[in-house]
């Protein structure tokens, strides 16, 4: 053997019978042929052991075998504070193991590593380890707490011009985007949220739901619909305070100011004409005179 402290004592069970030594060679007597060998691992600590290269295998009679001994131990990453069964996971010495039970092992050459503990991820609610990194000597246990921090809660909108910027107020905060989702982080607890009206090229968008109380973490689906349009005709070449007027969608508005104004229901093209009132012997003509708008 190679890798053993001095004195220290290893076995071999070779064709079914166990043999002891405390020097680097170990000696069987046996009949001739090709026997079964193991050698078990040698605990030297609570978590610790010295493990052979090659632990089992097949050896025939009158041959040699070298076997070398690594130390190798097991540290433990013990949790609470997350909920039962919940996915929870630990980088110690560059290799992530993931556990749903409270504890988490791995087994490493003796000596002291670097260890680091993500967030973990419960419906958008986020727990935190007391400690979230350092270095442990391989061997030992490490005891981690955790927290709920904080939560991620999602509205989504649907219904808005795409690139349409939205807002709503949340926990007492305002939040705008031009995108479909805008995220909120708070602390765990339960929130009122309101979502504005949105105004895009005359037409006003209502949402659905406009308001209400959410658990933080939540996802909260907004649609948005058209509650009216407003549509503006515009004249030009008319004296001040003459008398014009126009139809649209069968409805007729009168001004004697440069602009009339008609509010719609929806998205949709409509008829329109526009007449004048020709108060002099000068006749006005306008143009355009009808169409859809």
């Amino acid at each position: 053997e190679t890798g053993l402290p001095s004195g220290i004592t290893w076995s071999v069970k070779y064709d079914g019978i166990t043999n002891y030594s405390s020097n680097v060679t170990l000696y069987i007597n046996s009949i001739y042929g090709n026997f079964s060998f193991s050698i078990p691992k040698i605990q030297v600590s609570a978590n610790c052991y010295l493990i052979p290269n090659q632990s089992s295998g097949d050896l025939l009679s009158g041959t040699s075998k070298i076997v070398s001994f690594s130390d190798y131990c097991s540290s433990e990453f013990v949790e609470t504070g997350l909920p039962s069964g919940i996915t929870w996971s630990i980088k110690y010495d560059n290799i992530t193991n993931s556990s749903t039970s409270s504890t988490i092992s791995f087994n490493v050459i003796k000596g002291n590593y670097s260890f680091s503990v993500p967030a973990v991820d419960d419906d958008n609610c986020y727990f935190v380890s007391n400690i979230s990194k350092g270095y442990v000597e391989s061997g030992g246990y490490t005891y981690l707490k955790f927290i709920e921090s904080y939560c991620i809660s999602n509205f989504t909108e649907k219904g808005l011009p795409t690139g349409t910027k939205w807002s709503l107020s949340f926990a007492n905060k305002t939040n705008a985007s031009s995108k479909q989702s805008i995220s909120v982080n708070t602390s765990i607890g339960v929130y009122n949220f309101v979502v504005n009206k949105v105004s895009v090229q005359g037409c006003e968008y209502v949402p659905t739901p406009n308001n209400g109380s959410i658990a933080a973490g939540s996802r909260v689906n907004v649609s948005f619909s058209i509650s009216y349009c407003i549509t503006t005709f515009k004249e030009s070449g008319l004296p001040a305070s003459y008398n014009w007027s126009v139809t649209y969608d069968g409805v007729r508005h009168f001004s004697t100011s440069n602009e009339i104004t008609f509010n719609n229901s929806g998205l949709s093209s409509l008829p329109f004409s526009v007449y004048v009132s020709n108060e002099t012997q000068c006749g006005f003509i306008p143009s355009p005179s009808s169409g859809t708008l």
